[in-house]
């Protein structure tokens, strides 16, 4: 850590690693010999996975989604396996064939005619 200058002191190594999608609380204590300084406290969230992948299996990374048979839609949520009748092009896109219509769809897909 570097001096601290005009009462800022910077921690430009610090990492901190969580589960995707968890809060955490964080709290900064300082010691010094000439004051007492008041604890930091705030609460730190690590982002949850991005549309089109999941949680790793360690849940402290994302992966994608395996392009063209799998989806997932939510942010935080897990790959899905792209239903009958759905193409899904993109990880984060399930599209209704021809001869297919969605219903809400991210959840199922029918045959015929929409409506």
């Amino acid at each position: 850590m570097q001096p601290a200058a005009g009462g800022v002191a910077a921690f430009s190594s610090l990492s901190v690693q969580g589960v995707v999608g968890r809060s955490y609380p964080l709290l900064v204590r300082c010691a010094s010999s000439t004051a007492a300084l008041p604890t930091l406290a705030a609460n730190l969230t690590m982002a949850p996975c991005p549309p089109g992948t999941e949680a790793a299996a360690d849940l402290r990374s994302c992966i994608s989604c395996k392009l063209g048979s799998e989806f997932n839609l939510d942010a935080g949520g897990a790959c899905k396996a792209c239903p009958v009748g759905g193409d899904c092009p993109a990880t984060d896109t399930l599209q209704a064939l021809p001869d297919w219509w969605c219903v809400r769809c991210a959840r199922a897909l029918r045959r015929g005619r929409g409506g």
